[in-house]
């Protein structure tokens, strides 16, 4: 019984947890890679090997913290040199249109209360690119 309630506990765990997914080349593996947040701090040419795709976990609150240590390994196994992480948030021109509406009767009347929120839409995420210096 202990075993099956390690099991699920591990499988909870694994799959409700932040994940990084790669797109790109495989080199040989790589010990010292360098992280950057600013394209304009490489002082090397380098091509774009690859690209990270962040999943973000169920229970993942604090998912943020673990892109760089996710971005790190990846890149590590991959054999990339650095990597460049740059954050984005971009207005939409969508809209978010959220009404609550409430009937309610007082005596032989019917009142009905209404509340729209309306709110701009977000595009907001992180690009992760995987280096290889020339």
């Amino acid at each position: 019984m202990k075993t099956l309630y390690s099991a699920i506990l591990l499988f909870i765990t694994t799959s409700c947890s932040t994940k990084l997914h790669y797109v790109g080349n495989t080199y040989p593996a790589n010990k010292e890679v360098e992280i950057f947040v600013d394209q304009a701090t490489i002082k090397k040419s380098f091509d774009i090997i690859g690209k990270g795709y962040i999943k973000q976990g169920i229970y993942s609150a604090n998912y943020i913290k673990r892109i760089q240590p996710l971005a790190l390994a990846k890149a590590k196994q991959k054999g990339a040199d650095a990597v460049l992480i740059q954050d984005y948030d971009i207005p939409t021109a969508g809209t978010n249109v959220h009404s609550v509406f409430q009937m309610d009767s007082v005596g032989k009347n019917a009142i009905t209360v209404g509340n729209t929120t309306v709110q701009q839409t977000r595009s907001q995420g992180f690009t992760i690119l995987f280096l290889k210096y020339k």
